[in-house]
């Protein structure tokens, strides 16, 4: 297959205005979905995410500590 059968086959247009209004749509709704997640799972604040973790002595840092939530809701899932 060469490059004309490949775009024929595929039915590629050019890019347009209404594409790039589209898909910022797309990627708005995708941004208030991934915020709405992660205050669900980790909260507003970093205390918030403290508290979630006050189990002993063992510090992380903000990073580790949203790896350590996520982490802990897998392995809730999968033990259902």
């Amino acid at each position: 297959m060469d490059e004309e059968e490949f775009d024929a086959f595929m039915k590629l247009r050019p890019f347009g205005t209404e594409d790039a209004m589209r898909w910022d749509g797309q990627v708005r709704g995708n941004v208030g979905l991934s915020m709405t997640l992660g205050s669900a799972l980790w909260g507003k604040t970093s205390d918030d995410l403290q508290r979630q973790l006050s189990f002993g002595t063992q510090a992380f840092t903000v990073w580790e500590a949203r790896r350590e939530i996520v982490r802990r809701a897998i392995d809730d899932l999968e033990k259902r």
